[in-house]
């Protein structure tokens, strides 16, 4: 299971969720999910105003999938920002 918060920043470091979504798989496994968090990665948000918020960046935390993710990223460069990751508690 991957969750997918899509943030977006305003003046003064102002950041409102403006989506979230859980996609079903197994971080392990490059055949399951990974297509499915591309499609994510790569929505266009209307708002109000009538502006599209598309993605400048992403961060994606690899847990214990690191080299998985890493593989992810590596091979998605085409975004402006894509960052594997690693939390700590």
């Amino acid at each position: 299971m991957r969750s997918v918060s899509s943030v977006t920043w305003g003046g003064g470091e102002h950041a409102w969720v403006i989506d979230y979504d859980e996609i079903p798989g197994d971080p392990s496994n490059h055949n399951t999910g990974y297509a499915d968090l591309d499609l994510a990665l790569q929505r266009i948000f209307a708002v109000a105003c009538g502006a599209q918020l598309v993605g400048g960046g992403v961060a994606i935390d690899g847990g214990n999938w690191t080299e998985e993710v890493a593989k992810f990223v590596c091979s998605r460069q085409r975004r402006p920002v894509a960052l594997p990751m690693k939390t700590t508690n």
